[in-house]
């Protein structure tokens, strides 16, 4: 039995190298520590062990459902010690869930390495924020950062985000903003507008406009001849 116990509190060693600067989860698991703690050296006073075995299960329950909370997206039981102040990992994803969505672009090489994690619920929070982008409100931040001069893995993934995911949503949202967007961001609007549509149109926005309304009537516009192939 006290061989089960060491299993347990060995595992519970490897979860909180794995927790890494979760502060808050790590000072929740040194609780339940030191509670397993003293429950072993009252297995060690009392030679009927088998007497025990409720004691034992409750610290395994415990320490699984500490397991859960350490990932911020299981369902495990509270381990703050009923402290309001204690911020649990659930708040603690749940807040970096919300910063990685306003860090946009900025963010999307890391969510999209996520896509492909082990873990379903990592792979599930990854597919949440990138449907969160879609929004329109987003599409001017990917834009900006698909057009920056030097390819970093930002600039790729956004280049390709606009393209492969975004598209006519982004189209939708971007070509209204030409009107009013600052001179020195049209040109990254424009070039995310032309790899959308994959159409090279005048940089005008009437031009995209007309564009738009084809689209949505289902007619597929013509692109524009090069001045050198006209007869």
């Amino acid at each position: 039995m006290l061989a089960k116990i060491d299993a347990l509190l060995e595992r519970l060693a490897l979860r909180k190298t794995e927790l890494g600067d979760a502060t808050e989860m790590g000072q929740q698991l040194k609780g339940l520590q030191e509670r397993m703690d003293e429950r072993l050296k009252v297995l060690d006073q009392d030679p009927k062990i088998v007497q025990h075995l409720g004691v034992v299960d409750a610290a395994r329950k415990d320490l699984e459902a500490a397991q859960k909370r350490s990932l911020g997206l299981g369902q495990g039981g509270d381990v703050t010690g009923g402290d309001p102040a204690m911020v649990t990992t659930d708040d603690f994803v749940d807040q970096l869930h919300g910063v990685l969505v306003q860090m946009g672009p900025e963010a999307l090489p890391v969510v999209v390495r996520f896509k492909g994690h082990a873990n379903k619920a990592v792979r599930e929070r990854a597919q949440q924020i990138l449907g969160e982008w879609e929004r329109p409100q987003y599409a001017k931040a990917f834009a900006l950062a698909a057009a920056e001069p030097d390819p970093t893995p930002v600039q790729l993934k956004a280049k390709a985000f606009l393209k492969e995911t975004l598209k006519l949503k982004a189209a939708e949202a971007l070509i209204p903003a030409l009107k009013d967007a600052a001179d020195e961001e049209k040109p990254a609007l424009y070039a995310a507008l032309k790899s959308i549509a994959a159409n090279d149109l005048p940089d005008e926005p009437a031009a995209w406009e007309d564009w738009l309304k084809k689209i949505k009537a289902g007619s597929t516009p013509d692109k524009p001849v090069p001045e050198e192939e006209e007869k």
